[in-house]
């Protein structure tokens, strides 16, 4: 089965490879008829050769021959018949079949190099499946113009997001470059305040060391004060006492001025009294 199969490819490709080459093979009956004409003809002179051979008279001689003729006659028409049938029939089936086809064929090859026109349908030349077969294609095309359109539709659409996705990225970028700046220069205010802690950090460590000079100064301050309160409380005492002494001394002052004024009426007296 295989091998006929590819003896039956190996024919068709070599003689029959194309729909024209195939109607053509219908003339082969012509030659057949032509080939039986010629037998007709071959055995119609061994037949008269053999009647004049015979013993018949020559009206039936006459007769028989013209019947062979007829017959020779008859298979000649029937040869050309077939001749004008076959020529026919190649003709108008390759205006049913073959034209159609290598029309919907040129159709599909421009498309396909992309020289056609997708909005013009194969037109529909006959009514048997040839037709059938160009409706399916005429289908085919509208569906392949609705996919068409809905890709132009989603390109533009997908056009207007790119531009759109673009506008955001570059307001990304710009907005990137923006904070980047902004990072930068908070990276130095940072860097910037650090260097100011550390300063406030050095300046509160020498304000704390000098507090706890300070401190120590102000508790020795505070014991010398003690220790002054209590000079001055002492003092404070002695004075007091100093007062009250005073005060002793004035009232033994006064005494001692009753006295000398005594003294001195009793000096007054004496020199009177010299």
């Amino acid at each position: 089965m295989q091998t006929l199969k590819a003896l039956y490819e190996s024919v068709e490709k070599q003689f029959f490879d194309t729909l024209t080459k195939k109607l053509s093979s219908l003339f082969l009956l012509v030659l057949v008829s032509a080939l039986l004409y010629w037998v007709a003809l071959n055995i119609r002179s061994d037949i008269m050769l053999q009647l004049h051979g015979t013993q018949l008279d020559a009206a039936e001689l006459g007769k028989i021959q013209g019947q062979l003729d007829v017959l020779s006659n008859a298979i000649l028409l029937s040869t050309l018949f077939t001749l004008v049938m076959v020529s026919f029939m190649v003709w108008y089936f390759r205006h049913l079949i073959v034209r159609p086809v290598m029309f919907m064929t040129h159709a599909l090859e421009e498309i396909a190099n992309g020289e056609g026109d997708l909005s013009r349908d194969l037109p529909l030349l006959t009514h048997d499946e040839i037709r059938v077969l160009a409706s399916t294609c005429n289908r085919f095309l509208a569906k392949q113009r609705e996919v068409i359109s809905s890709i132009q539709a989603l390109t533009v659409q997908i056009a207007v997001e790119s531009a759109r996705s673009l506008k955001n990225i570059s307001d990304s970028s710009d907005s990137a470059t923006d904070q980047a700046r902004f990072a930068r220069e908070v990276m130095d205010q940072s860097n910037m305040a650090v260097g100011s802690i550390e300063d406030v950090s050095q300046q509160t460590q020498g304000i704390s060391t000098t507090t706890a000079q300070n401190l120590s100064m102000a508790r020795d301050s505070y014991a010398e004060l003690l220790e002054v309160t209590g000079n001055i409380s002492q003092i404070s005492s002695s004075l007091n006492e100093f007062g009250g002494l005073v005060s002793g001394l004035n009232e033994r002052s006064s005494s001692i001025k009753s006295i000398v004024g005594l003294i001195q009426q009793i000096s007054s007296q004496t020199n009177l009294l010299a």
